[in-house]
């Protein structure tokens, strides 16, 4: 059985009472056409793309404690945009959005938008919530962070055993992806993210390329932990994102999953986005992660204190990031080891998987603030 530790028993106690928060789409804002892909998975649980809802999911919104669906707008207190702000920005459609959102907030409506992918939203006028994975701290938009959705990792390669490991008196820090290449190619990558940035200063783009280049980024870090005479390392590096070419892609993944079951630690940074999805993976799993920290937003970040779940380390301490994995670990008993990796589980299942967070995302959120 998995023992919660206390952050985790609070976020699941109840939030509100059965229907006691009424939402209604933006119907009029929803276009189908060739731009399905942009219609948001909430949206789909109410079936109006039956297809893909029988395909990816099971449930609908009558199935969310305290949610229920309007009828009319004004009997609603959360409007909710059927289609990402993907699909808005990249159709020339923000204006509508605006507008939309004003006629909300003069009602005194909660309107809410998912952005999906690795791009920072950036919405460029006041009043809406908009949720998505790439949230950057110090920027205070009012932007919420959605966690990236996996599945269930432990269902599909464990047989769904949370697979504990023993503490040793040296950790064992893993790593497999994208990282490798020589000097040449990093410049390349530095080259290029230069270029997309001033491109998007310039409005020429409309989404705002990456701060840093992270393979360069995680390159450092790996090397500093390679170097470090205080961890053991597991590190599968890769010149190409995932490291696939087509049909082996399942081979490749199951490398990636058992990779990070095979290690105590696992060292999650960005990439394009500023969010790194093997956190969530690494949660997933029942392993410990080492965030290295660029300025991100972490989900229920006012109720969760993240650093009792994983290695904190800021981007200023990267240089000793051996030295802050070993302390870490040598503060913990054999017992509280085993312990946090199951916390670490017990935390994706409550509130990081994807019904799990639809659950309580509209009901945990602050209204809406930009």
């Amino acid at each position: 059985m998995i023992v919660p530790i206390p952050e985790v028993h609070r976020l699941n106690s109840p939030v509100s009472q059965p229907g006691s928060l009424k939402v209604v789409f933006l119907k009029d804002l929803f276009e189908l056409g060739t731009a399905r892909h942009f219609i948001n998975d909430f949206y789909r649980w109410l079936e109006y793309d039956k297809p893909t809802v029988r395909k990816r999911h099971s449930r609908s919104l009558s199935g969310l404690p305290g949610l229920s669906e309007a009828s009319d707008l004004n009997d609603a207190d959360v409007w909710i945009l059927p289609m990402t702000w993907n699909y808005y920005l990249e159709h020339g459609k923000v204006g509508m959005v605006h507008n939309a959102v004003n006629e909300g907030l003069r009602k005194g409506k909660k309107v809410i938008a998912f952005s999906t992918g690795d791009f920072t939203a950036n919405v460029p006028f006041k009043g809406l919530t908009i949720f998505e994975a790439s949230v950057y701290k110090s920027r205070n938009t009012g932007a919420q962070t959605m966690p990236v959705f996996i599945e269930d990792y432990l269902e599909k390669y464990a047989g769904g055993e949370l697979l504990l490991r023993k503490k040793q008196p040296k950790p064992l820090v893993g790593f497999c992806g994208q990282a490798g290449g020589n000097f040449m190619s990093h410049i390349f990558r530095s080259a290029r993210l230069a270029s997309r940035r001033f491109a998007w200063k310039a409005g020429m783009t409309t989404w705002e390329p990456a701060a840093v280049e992270h393979t360069g980024l995680r390159s450092r870090i790996l090397k500093n932990l390679a170097s470090s005479p205080l961890v053991q390392t597991n590190f599968v590096l890769r010149k190409k994102y995932k490291g696939t070419e087509a049909g082996n892609e399942e081979k490749v993944k199951a490398q990636f999953v058992h990779n990070i079951i095979d290690s105590d630690y696992t060292v999650c940074v960005r990439g394009t986005g500023n969010f790194s999805a093997r956190f969530y993976e690494t949660l997933c799993l029942g392993r410990i992660p080492i965030f290295v920290d660029t300025d991100c937003r972490l989900p229920f970040d006012n109720v969760i204190d993240w650093k009792k779940y994983c290695v904190w380390v800021e981007s200023s301490e990267i240089e000793r990031i051996g030295q802050k994995v070993a302390e870490f670990h040598d503060k913990m008993s054999s017992e509280h080891f085993i312990y946090v990796q199951r916390s670490c589980r017990e935390l994706w299942a409550s509130r990081l998987q994807r019904d799990a967070w639809l659950n309580v995302f509209l009901l945990a959120s602050p209204n809406a603030t930009q």
